[in-house]
């Protein structure tokens, strides 16, 4: 999975994994009729802190 470097809550998480959840529903490459694609991003730095949230890409 690609990684990231994301910044929240005044700290910098180093690793951030995204998953595309309509090629997970749908098996394909991701994009809808209006070229958006909804990813999942898991950010942690520890084992029991971990944090999710939803965007949206358009492109």
């Amino acid at each position: 999975m690609p990684k990231i470097q994301y910044s929240i809550k005044k700290r910098t998480i180093t690793e951030a994994y995204i998953t595309n959840i309509l090629d997970k529903e749908e098996g394909k490459p991701g994009h809808s009729e209006l070229f958006q694609s909804s990813f999942d991003i898991f950010i942690s730095d520890n084992v029991d802190d971990k944090e999710r949230t939803t965007i949206i890409l358009t492109f």
